[in-house]
């Protein structure tokens, strides 16, 4: 953990999952469990769809970050998304183009912070870690609770691992945090809601699907890694795990100390 304790790292941990608790709770959902969206309210009190409401948190975002202002495109749902599934991709950005792209096949609850993402990488925002988590800020700010439940959910898995890494790396150590600071439980309902693609849409996939999704998972893990080592990203696909580090970062300065309560 370098300079951040593993204290610090709970509370972090313990902030995202009370709320993802709370949220999960609160979401309207249809007969079979699966949250719905009805649009988001927009400045002037008109209703935004997802895309656009995500174009309006990154603008805001860019009020408190100059190098974020500026203007955004209207996210696109990608034509080949049953494929982007098979490669476990959420979205893509184009750079020739100028768009952000996003696979509309996957969980409702991945495409805020997947738009939002892409957005982050128009304004030269390469590395996935610092796009992770300028999608996180921008989602949870919002005033729409179905943006803010995204935001949460989108880096709750990578603090859930780094937990278990400290504690598979140095159990006596992470139980001395613990007898500090124990660990929120996550409700079963947040990781229901916690999903890639729902098991409906991956049997639809790979019935009609010309290669089997483990080659293709696998080819695109290989592309992606070697994609992001010739952008400078040494560790390649691990760098994903950095947006932990960005958490306990965003969390002390603003803090004054980590605490993490607003």
């Amino acid at each position: 953990m370098g300079e951040y304790t593993l204290v610090e790292l709970i509370e972090i941990y313990n902030m995202v999952a009370e709320r993802c608790n709370h949220f999960a709770r609160v979401m309207e959902r249809d007969e079979s469990g699966m949250v719905l969206y009805r649009g988001s309210v927009g400045a002037d009190g008109e209703t935004l769809d997802m895309e656009d409401t995500a174009r309006m948190l990154m603008r805001q975002l860019g009020e408190t970050y100059p190098q974020l202002d500026g203007f955004y495109p209207r996210s696109k749902a990608l034509l080949s998304s049953d494929f982007m599934c098979q490669q476990h991709m959420q979205g893509y950005y184009f750079p020739f183009s100028m768009e952000a792209n996003y696979n509309d096949v996957m969980h409702i609850l991945n495409f805020p912070s997947t738009m939002c993402h892409e957005l982050a990488h128009l304004r030269g925002y390469i590395y996935e870690d610092e796009a992770n988590f300028i999608g996180y800020l921008a989602c949870v700010q919002s005033e729409d609770a179905f943006f803010q439940y995204a935001g949460y959910l989108s880096v709750l898995t990578y603090l859930n691992n780094d937990l278990y890494k400290a504690w598979e790396s140095s159990p006596a150590v992470y139980e001395e945090a613990v007898e500090i600071l124990r660990p929120v439980t996550v409700d079963r309902l947040v990781w229901e809601d916690n999903v890639f693609v729902v098991q409906e849409e991956w049997d639809r996939i790979n019935r009609k699907a010309w290669v089997d999704t483990e080659v293709v998972d696998k080819a695109a893990d290989m592309f992606i890694d070697t994609n992001l080592k010739v952008n400078g990203v040494s560790d390649g696909a691990a760098s994903y795990s950095r947006v932990v580090r960005l958490l306990l970062q965003y969390y002390r300065n603003s803090s004054g100390g980590g605490n993490t309560s607003k």
